[in-house]
């Protein structure tokens, strides 16, 4: 593993910023090519929107509601928690990121997306 660490941050070179993460390998439901992966964003605890995230069919299953609505305060004020399907129907998070840096998801319009984004900050204020 060390080797394989080494050789990473080499080619990365000033790209490298900090830290590797190895993930698990887990065994994903594919729709179409896609695995079916969803996107949330979220603004303060507030949930603006979930989205399929990979271009997989419209017609795929949704991350059930408690999952992502627990998801609504981890403490920071914008980001991202990317779900997905187990291939046994379990629902899991796969990663959260920093809402400024996460790209939309690929079904996300993002017109609407700023729209409500823009809506909730109005509240707000």
């Amino acid at each position: 593993m060390d080797e394989i660490a080494e050789e990473f941050v080499r080619l990365r070179r000033d790209l490298f910023t900090a830290g590797i993460v190895c993930k698990e390998y887990v065994d994903l439901v594919r729709c179409g090519g896609a695995t079916n992966e969803w996107r949330a964003f979220y603004l303060g605890g507030d949930l603006l929107n979930v989205c399929r995230n990979l271009n997989q069919p419209a017609s795929v299953a949704k991350p059930p509601e408690e999952l992502v609505l627990a998801c609504s305060d981890l403490g920071s004020p914008y980001y991202t928690v990317d779900f997905a399907e187990r291939a046994d129907g379990v629902w899991i998070v796969v990663e959260t990121g920093d809402g400024q840096v996460s790209g939309l998801a690929a079904a996300q319009d993002p017109v609407i997306y700023y729209q409500v984004l823009a809506d909730v900050l109005e509240r707000r204020d």
